[in-house]
């Protein structure tokens, strides 16, 4: 998919996007909510590089029970690196959504937060569907997985993101002025 099409398909999907049970009335609302949303994911991060710990930890043993193949069986060690790998990139898709959400925070006012919170719930809907597809990923041998009807793309939503929060942002200074 092309980039250009991917972020035109994108901005079609939050056009129509719709908040739900998720929509704030207030900006005091607004800002529990945002906390709740970076403390979420913040645990979601800390249990990511804890099983990427916990990985380094079995495959040290893996190793050492591989050099006694009397009394153990030989164990694969890739497993561990693949796994890790996937483990890096969900924690990746973490820092990116944190790093969107402290934007949001600064960029916050009482004139916008409505307008934030869609885009939060937006990228939220989007990091759930980025989690379930790598932990899909995690479960297969070699990665090739397909999800029907979806592309994970964290560089496109990055895009797509950045271009949201700076239209956003040119908004903020025109209102100060």
């Amino acid at each position: 998919m092309k980039a250009s099409s991917g972020l035109k398909s994108l901005e079609k999907e939050y056009a129509n996007y719709v908040v739900g049970e998720n929509a704030v009335d207030n900006f005091d609302e607004f800002d529990l909510y945002l906390y709740k949303v970076t403390d979420g994911i913040d645990n979601y991060l800390e249990r990511a590089f804890n099983q990427i710990q916990t990985n380094e930890k079995w495959q040290r043993r893996a190793k050492i029970r591989n050099k006694f193949p009397i009394l153990f069986a030989k164990e694969g060690l890739e497993e561990y690196d693949y796994d890790n790998m996937i483990l890096m990139e969900m924690s990746n898709l973490a820092i990116y959504n944190l790093d969107y959400f402290c934007s949001i925070r600064e960029l916050a006012n009482q004139d916008n937060f409505k307008e934030l919170n869609k885009l939060i719930n937006f990228l939220l809907d989007y990091f759930e569907k980025d989690n379930e597809y790598l932990e899909l990923k995690r479960k297969t041998v070699d990665g090739n997985i397909k999800v029907d009807d979806y592309d994970y793309n964290l560089e496109l939503m990055n895009a797509f993101v950045n271009l949201k929060l700076s239209k956003l942002e040119k908004q903020k200074q025109y209102s100060r002025n």
